[in-house]
């Protein structure tokens, strides 16, 4: 019994690593493209309650669309936004006031993108 509270404290400890995430972020989203590398606005809204994180992300406050498949692991999050040619996907970490990590879109016609996404907490 004492074990199984040890670990399950040790999870929830885990879960909330990085910190009540709620609160707007905003910074930019790099893509390689056939171009070069595009970089545009990012806008990301997010709401934790306990394990338990949505949101949603787009170029603005205006341009939303939800996150889905949001898993949570410690200050590891990932999640799919439909970018309307295809899923983007996100594998990030949450340090403090920043969010930095990968994007990976996976297009439509079957060909793949990556690029990165760095948010700063909005005050």
């Amino acid at each position: 019994m004492r074990n199984l509270l040890a670990l399950a404290f040790l999870s929830a400890s885990a879960m909330l690593a990085a910190g009540d995430l709620t609160g707007t972020w905003t910074g930019t989203l790099t893509r390689n493209s056939d171009d070069g590398t595009r970089t545009s606005d990012a806008y990301v809204i997010l709401k934790q309650d306990g394990a338990k994180l949505t949101g949603s992300g787009g170029p603005s406050a205006e341009e939303q669309i939800p996150m889905s498949k949001v898993v949570m692991d410690g200050d590891k999050i990932t999640f799919e936004v439909d970018g309307g040619n295809g899923a983007l996907k996100f594998a990030v970490v949450a340090k403090g006031d920043t969010i930095e990590g990968d994007v990976v879109q996976e297009r439509s016609d079957g060909t793949t993108r990556t690029g990165k996404i760095a948010l700063k907490r909005k005050q």
